[in-house]
């Protein structure tokens, strides 16, 4: 059964970048499997939210980004 997502198919992957670095250990790495076209929507909300470095997508056999990856920044 599939999540519930919300409008944009996201609010998961909301909260997920958002609680996950309380339970990442400085440097782990948090990966994220991503709907078609969803790579670059992830990745900017890795960005913004300052806690992930290192953020990038993977690729599938057919180029497209299936799974997006961000490195735990250290905590301040």
């Amino acid at each position: 059964e599939a999540f519930a997502a919300g409008p944009y198919g996201l609010s998961i992957h909301m909260r997920v970048i958002k609680d996950a670095p309380r339970y990442l250990r400085r440097g782990g790495i948090l990966l994220l499997e991503v709907g078609l076209g969803q790579d670059r929507q992830v990745i900017s909300l890795l960005e913004r939210s300052k806690a992930y470095e290192t953020i990038r997508a993977v690729t599938n056999e057919a180029g497209e980004g299936r799974v997006v990856m961000g490195q735990a920044t250290p905590q301040a």
